[in-house]
Formats: structure tokens, C-alpha cells, sequence
């Protein structure tokens, strides 16, 4: 190995195989440690002693992927395929492959830092030392912000939508609604569904913070909705709103809101090719039009004996049945009457009745 006068000898026994590979040689660890060598992927040498002082081998890329064509060539695999020529027309380039390091202990890390609700959010204790005492500011620490917007165009309307939790980390919503509608009517259909989303997430403080003068008067009480349209909007948002301990709506000038105003903006086109930290949804339909319907004769479903197992500790009376659901429903999670399934690595998946698909 090597040339003169650093070279060094010893005597290996080698395999020979055949093999389509960019190598003409593969050296076990214990070849490494007969020449004392050290190698180094990324440089493409190898370092060894020698009686002269250090001696090195150099990997030439160029002749490796000439080798590996002509070795293809050769042996007539696909000789004429897709593989060949991407290999001719790559091979004048200088490319080099740096596989990319895992990311994944990193991104769960970020995920469980960002996502997880502090446990006082759901009612509990804060995770304080005792006897310290820890000043709060009530708008940034205890309350959820919304911001909505809404805009109404000639061709197209939508509402834009930005959820702060209380520690500062975005949720935004961009949402195109299919329908026609004035500008008024856009913001309460962006209120309602920002309130939805919130509901949802169990928010306990909510502040929503709109720019529409009119909008935020009306739903405080200060303005009075003298249309039937503007009426409606207002008995539906009474419900949504009773479902925080505390819901305050204030007014914000546009300069503040100048994110979910460019939310309410965008086209559907604009969210279908963006970064993908927003979210896209469209309205069909307004939301004081959509009916609700009672459901009559849903029959029974394979969901129905988990959740009530986990709600009341029901059990069935044979022994063999009681059984297999005690064991079955240890899968389970019973989340404000929601069944989800769910384990440690993955998100809750939730689980509908055959009615609501």
C-alpha cells in the first residue's frame, strides 16, 4: 500500500466476489489494524505508517463511477436503462453524497417542548418549588389570544386566523369560505371558527382580539344588531362563548392584526403551496345555515362497550367477553367523551361511529 518511499506490506487474505459496487477493495478492521491505518471517509484516504514516515492512499471518485459504468456495462444489467444513463450524464459532475444525520430524538424533543399545555391550563397545580413565588402577567401567562380577521372580495372570501398559546407558540389558520358574503359577515364566520378551535383544545382564558369595530361592539353588547343576519350570528356565538371560564373580545386597530388579515387574504392556491405551517379548511356553507339533525336509529357499533366501559366500568356478564374488553380497552382513551387510541410515539387517534365518517 502506497508509493515509494512510503509504502508498507503485509500479508492478507482476501475474498473475491462479484459485486456491482463503486469499490475494487473492502477492508475489514482487522486488514485496518495489520497496516496500523487510520481512514477517513470524508477525505477519501487512508493514513498508514511506514519505516519513511506516514504514508496515504488516495480515493479517486471519478474512476470509481467510470468503473462502476463500465463494470454495469459489462455484465449487461439493464446495459441500456434508465440506470446507465443517469450514471454517464452524472458522471462529469463533481458529485458529492453527504448523508443527511438523524433528526428524529431532535424533533420529538421540539415537538413534546412546543406542543405540551401546562398542567394549571387544565385546572391543576403549577409545577412550582415550594415557597417560590413566580409574578405573573395575566394577558401573556394566563389567557389564550385569538386573532381573526375576515375579508370579502368580488371572486372569493376568507378569514384568517392566529391562536397564541400562553406560551407563545402560533397556530395559524387560513380559511377560504365558498360561499358569498359581506365583509361583517366574514368576521363572524372567522369568530366562530376560531372559537371552535379553542373549544376544542380545552382553553380555559380566551382573549380574541379583533380589528372590526362593529363585530366586537355587537358580540359585547355595545352595538345593537338591528339585522336578522347579524341577530343570528350573535345567538350562535352566546353558546361557544359560555364554554371558557373567561372570554374577553376586544378591539385591536388593523396595524396589530396584520397577520390574519394577510391570513384572510390568501388563496387557496397561495396555502396548497406554502411552507405548510398553516392551515387550510373551507366553509361550504354559513354557519347560521348549517342544520343540525338529531341522529335517530345509529344502531349499535364495536365503540359503543369501550366507552362505556371506561365511563361507568361496565361489564359485560359473560366471563370470556368481560375479559377480552378489560384487556381491549387498556388501548384506549376516553378524552370528553371522545374515544382515542393512542401510545407514547404517536398522536391520540380518534375514533368515529360508522354515522359520522
Amino acid at each position: 500500500m502506497g508509493q515509494e518511499p512510503r509504502q508498507a506490506s503485509q500479508m492478507l487474505n482476501f475474498v473475491v466476489v462479484k459485486a456491482g459496487l463503486t469499490y475494487n477493495t473492502i477492508m475489514r478492521r482487522t486488514s485496518i489494524h495489520a497496516f496500523k491505518a487510520l481512514p477517513s471517509s470524508y477525505r477519501s484516504v487512508i493514513k498508514f505508517l511506514t519505516r519513511d514516515g506516514i504514508g496515504e492512499e488516495r480515493g479517486d471518485q471519478k474512476m470509481a463511477r467510470s468503473c462502476y459504468v463500465a463494470s454495469l456495462r459489462a455484465d449487461g444489467a439493464g446495459g441500456s436503462g434508465r440506470l446507465i444513463k443517469w450514471a454517464i450524464k452524472l458522471g462529469e459532475f463533481d458529485i458529492k453524497y453527504n448523508p443527511r444525520t438523524t433528526i428524529k430524538a431532535q424533533a420529538l424533543d421540539n415537538f413534546v417542548v412546543e406542543c405540551t399545555i401546562a398542567n394549571q391550563e387544565f385546572g391543576g397545580q403549577e409545577d412550582t418549588p415550594q415557597g417560590e413565588v413566580r409574578e405573573r402577567n395575566v394577558e401573556n401567562k394566563e389567557f389564550w389570544v385569538l386573532y381573526f380577521d375576515g375579508a370579502s372580495k368580488i371572486n372569493s372570501s376568507g378569514d384568517g386566523l392566529i391562536l397564541q398559546s400562553t406560551d407563545g407558540f402560533l397556530v395559524k389558520y387560513a380559511i377560504k369560505l365558498d360561499f358569498t358574503t359581506k365583509n361583517n359577515e366574514a368576521e363572524y364566520e372567522a369568530l366562530i371558527v376560531g372559537l371552535s378551535i379553542d373549544g376544542t383544545l380545552r382553553v380555559k382564558n380566551l382573549k380574541v382580539c379583533g380589528d372590526s369595530k362593529l363585530v366586537v361592539s355587537q358580540v359585547n353588547g355595545e352595538f345593537e344588531a338591528r339585522y336578522e343576519i347579524m341577530a343570528k350570528y350573535i345567538r350562535l356565538l352566546r353558546p361557544l362563548m359560555t364554554q371558557f371560564d373567561k372570554c374577553h373580545v376586544e378591539y385591536i386597530p388593523r396595524e396589530e392584526n396584520s397577520k390574519a388579515d394577510a391570513l384572510s387574504k390568501f388563496t387557496s392556491y397561495e396555502i396548497e403551496n406554502s411552507s405548510g405551517s398553516v392551515y387550510f379548511r373551507v366553509l361550504k356553507k354559513r354557519s347560521i345555515d348549517v342544520k343540525l339533525v338529531s341522529p335517530i336509529g345509529l344502531g349499535e357499533s364495536w365503540i359503543d362497550p369501550i366507552k362505556a366501559h371506561l365511563q361507568t366500568k361496565w361489564l359485560p356478564s359473560d366471563t370470556a367477553e368481560e375479559q377480552k374488553l378489560t384487556v381491549r380497552a387498556l388501548r384506549y382513551s376516553l378524552i370528553d367523551g371522545i374515544l382515542y387510541k393512542g401510545s407514547f410515539p404517536v398522536p391520540y387517534l380518534r375514533y368515529l361511529r360508522p354515522d359520522e365518517d
